[in-house]
């Protein structure tokens, strides 16, 4: 996780305490905050005990200092992964920070890896389908060719286990955003990725949605996603997702999406 990421989440878990708590939060009751939160991410980096020290000291004492960040309420509330309306009335305490640390690394990954294969990318885009039907991705990329235009939509789960409900409502948030006939169809993907594994319920909607759906419904979980992470050639990591997707077209219809 790169140090301007790191401030970031540092930067965004203390104002919504802040904002939640409705005062800034202690120094070391920030520092104990964000080092649990690091833990989440201990696989794929170290942050110093120093970096941490001095966020958490300029936090403290000019809390409202100028960061070179900006971001909306909607943005926190998506990195915590929970509704912007159920954001409001959640109390500090039943938000995890750790979720918000890792959803900020692994949104951050995703989309520098389709930057890097040619896509034009969003992070969390608000997308508007087919009558005034909202979807928002955590990530959307799409790529403009002589065959066509194709777009990937991904969201992220970062809470572990994965919370059902909410993969549930996202499955029916694109169901209503792209039916069929619509714009996102055939050769597109919605790409729902998690650190960890997906319980039975969920997958078993994933799996039916698949085969019921135009677009490809690609799960990528604990084991395949770090298998992509550890890839250090950007082509080669596109070609392991690349199998991952046709495994499920040829699941789906016995069809090569490619």
């Amino acid at each position: 996780m790169e140090p301007n990421l790191i401030e970031l989440a540092v930067r965004a878990l203390a104002d919504t305490y802040a904002e939640k708590v409705v005062e800034q939060p202690e120094p070391e009751k920030l520092r104990t905050m964000v080092m649990q939160a690091t833990q989440a991410l201990k696989a794929h980096m170290e942050v110093p005990d120093d970096q941490v020290n001095a966020l958490v000291e300029t936090l403290s004492s000019r809390p409202a200092y100028s960061s070179t960040f900006e971001y909306t309420r909607r943005q926190v509330a998506r990195w915590f992964e929970v509704p912007l309306d159920e954001f409001e009335q959640t109390p500090m305490a039943q938000l995890e920070p750790e979720v918000l640390f890792r959803h900020i690394f692994y949104e951050t990954q995703l989309a520098n890896w389709f930057r890097e294969w040619g896509y034009d990318v969003e992070v969390g885009e608000e997308l508007e389908g087919l009558e005034g039907a909202d979807f928002i991705p955590d990530v959307y990329a799409r790529l403009s060719t002589l065959h066509g235009n194709f777009q990937v939509a991904v969201t992220l789960f970062c809470d572990n286990p994965p919370n059902t409900w909410r993969a549930l409502g996202m499955l029916e948030n694109i169901e209503a955003f792209a039916p069929k006939g619509s714009e996102f169809g055939q050769r597109d993907i919605y790409l729902v990725v998690t650190p960890f594994k997906f319980l039975e319920q969920a997958s078993t909607h994933l799996r039916i949605q698949a085969h019921q759906e135009d677009y490809y419904v690609v799960a990528i979980e604990g084991d395949d996603l770090q298998d992509l992470e550890r890839i250090p050639n950007s082509n080669v990591r596109k070609d392991r997702l690349q199998e991952l997707v046709i495994s499920v077209a040829r699941t789906k219809n016995g069809e090569h999406p490619f």
